[in-house]
């Protein structure tokens, strides 16, 4: 195991590897990573810029300033939170919308079909005492949507088109709820994308059109296309998309576009200073 490191060492390392400290310097750099964050999650937000690595493997990165880094944990902070806010709302919203289905289906039967079907061994060990209801407050995230997709496989024979979306929804609601950085390396592509050289079409085309781009080349378009091959847009995108397809609620969207023109703000304000 490593050996933990002081302050002074935490410092030197980053100088070692051409950090500079012009936006912040060293004492604030010093407060910063004793009260706001710690060394390795600043660090991991270096990915994002070049290095140029030497003859024996050590390297130095190329005009990176320690409040770069900074800055970027504070951006990160602030999509996490808009991402665990979004997410939530998806998942109240997925609950409200299976209820209404379950009410409105002419089955009676319906809510134990679900239940048998997604979740045999739990009816068994409740020994038939349960509600499908008294469920969603029992299930992680995960087993809510699979109990969702049961019933609509059940009733149209196929996979609920937002499955995959929801997927992806669920991967970011645990990456923001386990403090997990989301900027820490901006040019990771997407899944799709690394995979088999092409981008996520399903995400594409659904951003296109909340975008209101339509889709036919040109420079806007490719510029478009590239961006939401990261991984991070492209996980963005979706949890933007299910909360637009899941939440009916006005008072909660109008909430949700306040918030996401909140985090625009803060992106930006500082932008031109630190990345040009």
């Amino acid at each position: 195991m490593k050996q933990r490191a002081t302050l002074d060492e935490q410092i030197n390392t980053l100088v070692s590897h051409g950090v500079t400290f012009d936006l912040m310097d060293e004492e604030k750099a010093r407060r910063f990573l004793s009260n706001n964050s710690y060394f390795f999650k600043i660090k991991s937000y270096e990915n994002n810029y070049r290095k140029t690595i030497d003859e024996s493997g050590g390297y130095v990165y190329d005009n990176l300033d320690f409040g770069h880094l900074v800055e970027l944990s504070l951006v990160d902070f602030a999509l996490s939170r808009l991402v665990w806010s979004m997410c939530s709302s998806i998942e109240h919203s997925i609950k409200v919308r299976f209820n209404q289905l379950i009410m409105k289906d002419q089955n009676p039967d319906i809510a134990d079909i679900c239940v048998r079907r997604c979740f045999s061994d739990m009816k068994t060990g409740l020994q038939g005492d349960f509600a499908l209801w008294n469920l969603w407050e029992l299930l992680g995230f995960n087993d809510q949507l699979t109990l969702f997709n049961t019933y609509w496989r059940y009733r149209h024979n196929e996979n609920h088109p937002y499955q995959h979306l929801l997927f992806i929804v669920r991967k970011m609601r645990n990456a923001v709820s386990h403090g997990n950085c989301l900027l820490t390396d901006m040019s990771r592509p997407s899944p799709h994308k690394k995979d088999t050289g092409r981008s996520d079409i399903e995400i594409t085309k659904a951003a296109m059109r909340l975008c209101d781009k339509p889709r036919k080349t040109g420079s806007k378009t490719r510029s478009f296309q590239q961006s939401l091959d990261r991984l991070v847009a492209h996980n963005y995108a979706c949890v933007l998309l299910c909360h637009l397809e899941f939440v009916d609620s006005p008072r909660a969207l109008i909430h949700s576009c306040h918030e996401v023109q909140s985090f625009l703000d803060r992106m930006n304000q500082r932008r031109a200073l630190y990345f040009g």
